[in-house]
């Protein structure tokens, strides 16, 4: 039950990842560190927290240093299949637990099979058919997140990739904080 719950909001995920994104608009696009081409496995460290997850085959990714547009924003990593340059998701670190505050947002909770929760805001736009959603994992007191904008096709066709991707989402920071005695 909870996969198919999962797999329905990530179907929701992936529509806020391609479609949207064209009209959006930035002051800029910061400079990665490294990309990451036919690998298995992503890894990530900065001074607040380290977190490792699994690729499927195809899949690529980069890592960013900080986003000197948004000073909450530590650095982040893009993961996105090799093949379709429509369709990302950006796992930010936060300096911060980020506040979310809008109209027509709904917000689930989501429980991976890993264990890990997060609260999951989204919003369609059915006029330009895609869907932003923003996952704020639980792990780290809500300072790691991923977001998308992408267009229902793109969403249908990544959504088991993006469930078996959370599912192998390991926050280091947050492991070694339960363990610690009180």
């Amino acid at each position: 039950m909870k996969r198919v719950l999962i797999s329905l909001m990530l179907t929701c995920f992936v529509f806020s990842s391609a479609g949207c994104a064209a009209g959006a608009k930035t002051g800029g696009t910061p400079k990665y560190e490294t990309e990451y081409e036919n690998v298995t496995e992503a890894e990530y460290e900065d001074e607040n927290l380290s977190f490792s997850l699994k690729l499927p085959e195809g899949w690529s990714y980069k890592k960013f240093e900080k986003d000197d547009l948004n000073s909450d924003i530590v650095g982040k990593m893009e993961i996105y299949p090799e093949n379709d340059s429509d369709f990302k998701i950006t796992i930010n670190s936060l300096s911060q637990k980020i506040g979310i505050c809008g109209t027509g947002v709904t917000i689930k909770d989501a429980e991976f099979e890993n264990g890990l929760k997060a609260k999951v805001y989204y919003e369609s736009f059915k006029n330009e058919g895609c869907t932003w959603v923003l996952f704020v994992f639980d792990a780290c007191d809500g300072k790691l997140t991923a977001e998308s904008i992408a267009s229902d096709k793109l969403l249908k066709k990544y959504n088991n990739d993006i469930t078996e991707i959370f599912s192998t989402l390991t926050v280091k920071e947050y492991e070694a904080q339960q363990k610690k005695p009180n």
